[in-house]
Parts: C-alpha cells; sequence; structure tokens
C-alpha cells in the first residue's frame, strides 16, 4: 500500500507492464519482493473435436422405447415388444435406428443408452450428436488443461509470434526469456480430460463428449513470476493475463514443477552494488550502504543528510519504495526515525488522493497505521493530528480541508471514528508522540 515500485520501459501487448505487478505484489504486505521474472510459459495449442447434443424433435416410438429402457430397465427387443405393447417388428426397426445413430449400443444382446439418450429421456428433450470443433491449452510440462480463465481475454503466441515478441522486448530495459520443456505431447491427455466430471470448468462444454485430437502445436504464454519470501524459504507468484491478474492455477504448478523451480532458484546470484551506485549517482546519493540483505533483498541505507542534500531528487516518501533493475528489487531505507514519520505521512497523504470525499476517519487511519507498521516504516504510532500538521506543512490543501473537516465532527462521532479506527488496525494504543513533534526541526532530531 505505502510502497511502490519505479516504472520501467512499457511492456508491448499482450501483458501489462511489471510495475503493475509489482504494485499487486506490495498489497500483501507480509512478503517480500526479490526478484521478477518475465517469461513466456510453454503450452500446447490443440485444436480438437467432440460430439454434443443438439436439439431436434423426440419422435414418439424412440422417446417411448428409450424410456423403457432407461426407467423400466427393459434391454431386450422382446421384452420391450411385450411391455410396450408394440409389434416386435416396428421394435426391433427403431432400435437399430437408435444403434446406428449413436443413440445405444448392443453389449451381449441387451441394450444400454449413452450418456446423450440418458440426459435425452431425462428432460424430454431429443438430443442427437452434433460434431463440434474446439480450442484447448493445456500447459507444456505434464499436458493439464487449462481452466476457463486462460481464454477470456488471454493472449496465446504461436511460436513465430512468441519469437517476435521476445526480439521486440530485447530491445527495451526488461526483456522477456522463453521456459522450455523437454516433454513431448502426450495423446492420453484429452482422453484424461473427456473423462473428468468438472471438465467445463476447462473449457469443455456442458453435455460435449467423445473427444478427439485433430491438431496439437507448440504455443507461449507470457507471464510474470515475481519471487518473494516471509522468512528465507522463496516462493513464487504467478501473474498473468487472466481477470484477477494473480493466476493461481499457474503459480501452483510453477511451485510444483522441478523442472520449473530449478531454472528458477538455480539463476546465479550477482552482486548487483555496481548496479544501484550508478542508479543512486543518477538520484543525486551518493553516500549510501548498499547490503544484500539474509532474505535475498538489496537494501540501500541512505543517511538523512543524503535526502536533504539539493542534488537528491527523491522524495522523503520514496523511503520503504523499491527500485527495480534487471528484474531485482533494490529496497530504499532510512535509520531516521524522524524522516520514516515524515514518509509515513507522507505516503497516507498521497493515498487520501486515490480515496473518496466520503472517505471516513477508520479509513484513514488504517492506511496510516498500515505504513508505520513493522512491515513497513517501523515508526512510533501517528495520529490524525500528525497527519493534519503534515499536510499543512506540505501546502496539501485538499486533504487539510478533509481531515479539517472530518476532526471537527461531534465528540461523540469522532470516539466512535477512533474506536473503530483501532479496531480495524488490530493493535492497542500506545504512547503517542505529539503531533507538534514530528514537525520539529529536522536537525534536532537528527542529534
Amino acid at each position: 500500500m505505502n510502497a511502490s515500485v519505479e516504472a520501467v520501459a512499457p511492456v508491448a501487448a499482450p501483458l501489462y507492464s511489471p510495475e503493475q505487478v509489482i504494485e499487486k505484489v506490495l498489497a500483501l504486505p507480509e512478503w517480500t519482493p526479490v526478484r521478477l521474472f518475465s517469461v513466456l510459459f510453454p503450452l500446447w495449442d490443440v485444436d480438437a473435436v467432440g460430439l454434443q447434443g443438439e436439439e431436434r424433435e423426440y419422435p414418439f416410438f424412440e422417446k417411448i422405447i428409450e424410456r423403457g429402457i432407461a426407467q423400466a430397465g427393459l434391454t431386450s427387443e422382446a421384452a420391450l415388444a411385450d411391455f410396450l405393447g408394440l409389434d416386435l417388428d416396428l421394435v426391433e426397426h427403431v432400435l437399430v435406428s437408435l444403434e446406428a445413430a449413436g443413440s445405444l449400443v448392443r453389449i451381449d444382446g441387451q441394450f444400454h443408452l449413452t450418456p446423450q439418450t440418458v440426459r435425452s429421456v431425462q428432460e424430454g428433450k431429443k438430443y442427437v450428436p452434433a460434431q463440434t470443433h474446439l480450442k484447448l491449452y493445456f500447459e507444456g510440462y505434464y499436458a493439464k488443461p487449462l481452466t476457463n480463465a486462460h481464454y477470456d481475454g488471454v493472449t496465446i503466441l504461436s511460436q513465430v509470434e512468441a519469437e517476435d515478441f521476445v526480439q521486440k522486448q530485447r530491445k527495451t530495459q526488461y526483456p522477456f526469456y522463453r521456459l522450455y520443456s523437454f516433454r513431448r505431447w502426450s495423446p492420453l491427455a484429452i482422453k484424461e480430460l473427456a473423462l473428468r466430471e468438472d471438465r467445463a470448468a476447462y473449457h469443455v462444454p456442458e453435455g460435449m463428449g467423445q473427444l478427439s485430437l485433430l491438431r496439437v502445436t507448440p504455443a507461449y504464454l507470457p507471464m510474470y513470476i515475481v519471487e518473494v519470501r516471509k522468512q528465507s524459504t522463496p516462493y513464487y507468484m504467478v501473474f498473468t493475463a487472466v481477470q484477477s491478474g494473480r493466476d493461481q492455477f499457474l503459480e501452483h504448478i510453477v511451485n510444483t514443477y522441478a523442472e520449473i523451480l530449478l531454472p528458477l532458484s538455480g539463476r546465479e546470484k550477482r552482486d548487483l552494488s555496481p548496479v544501484w551506485e550508478t542508479w543512486l549517482k543518477k538520484q543525486g546519493i551518493t553516500n549510501t550502504r548498499t547490503e544484500l540483505l539474509d532474505n535475498g533483498l538489496w537494501r540501500a541505507t541512505i543517511p538523512a543528510e543524503e535526502l536533504h542534500s539539493p542534488t537528491c531528487k527523491l522524495a522523503v516518501s520514496a523511503l520503504d519504495t523499491y527500485h527495480m533493475e534487471q528484474g531485482h528489487f533494490l529496497h530504499l531505507w532510512c535509520e531516521n526515525e524522524l524522516l520514516r514519520c515524515q514518509a509515513a505521512l507522507d505516503q497516507t497523504l498521497q493515498a487520501l488522493k486515490s480515496l473518496s470525499e466520503d472517505a471516513t476517519l477508520p479509513e484513514i487511519q488504517k492506511v496510516l497505521r498500515t505504513s508505520t507498521s513493522i512491515d513497513h516504516l517501523q515508526t512510533p504510532t501517528l495520529e490524525i493530528a500528525d497527519l493534519l500538521a503534515r499536510a499543512k506543512e506540505t501546502s496539501m490543501s485538499e486533504q487539510v480541508q478533509l481531515l479539517t473537516r472530518l476532526t471537527k465532527e461531534p465528540e461523540g462521532v469522532a470516539n466512535t471514528t477512533e474506536q473503530n479506527a483501532e479496531k480495524d488496525a488490530g493493535t492497542t494504543e500506545g504512547d503517542m508522540p505529539e503531533a507538534s513533534e514530528t514537525n520539529k526541526s529536522e536537525t534536532d532530531h537528527q542529534e
């Protein structure tokens, strides 16, 4: 929420920018982003054909004979003719016709309805098998079918399109690389999908059966894989163009298949100190301590005097944000508590711009307490009074008006608001700094 990542070169369609991905990761405060991989994930592009029921007029004799088989358990010509009171030759003629049409099968002289015909009997509507073409996608390692979410607005690249995409992105600051699978297509994949009771969740229409393969070709899905950590164990979040962004289905596959984990975790660790030093110099900062933390994250600890330098291009609100270079993240930090308090206030004021005019004190308190939490800027508890004072100090007139209006509510409403804010934050109130304390001279506090 209060952390961000600096923009990089835009990524060409069919995928959004790395900045949008990292914003999603940073919205989960318990995770620390370490690296980002831009990849083309291997798929199988499958053209298949299946039989799906097409509704037609239900002939009378077919209807009663099929009902006799399904509901009365009559499986022979003689039993059907005797029970229905029909001529045996007529029954035999209808059964031969139904067998030829694929509505039933004869096993050891006994007639059995196909699932499609059972559906016809149950619904009282005649469904005739009609051949339907179908586009399916399977992941390229163990040929598991992709879910319906991967068919709605998700662009799948052919081999030629993938090569063109890689070439175009190679010229940008953020290139894409192809993941490779050395496994061949499994002919059983289509048969296994056809037998699944939940096949409708994998882009097979309801009522479709007898799937058969027409053509299969390699394809690729653009994907971001973000290595994140809670402590020291890496986990990989996956983002594709599915509607929610985070692709839980492929995320499970990425964190399960050794063929994917090995190249990701085995990627050589590089000394990126020169890269960070170059970027920091461009921001007007020359005196920092850059280090690789135990969790794999790079951190730049910036002295307070550097942030106050006239040559510094970074605002105080840049603390606890991330800069990304070559797929790695640099966390910006400062040991000066006053500056971190100001950063928390500034980030909260910036967040207010995205809140509606009807924003409440509990909502604002929640944003502020998230900024000051142990997962972020690690400051003493700050109050609305501190936020209002900072808004006045930095001449943020709209935020001043909003906070002034909210803090002038009737006492009963204000008390209820504060109690709700504490409940939402899930914390107890500790020692609060005076509003004026946060805004004292920075020189006095640096000593």
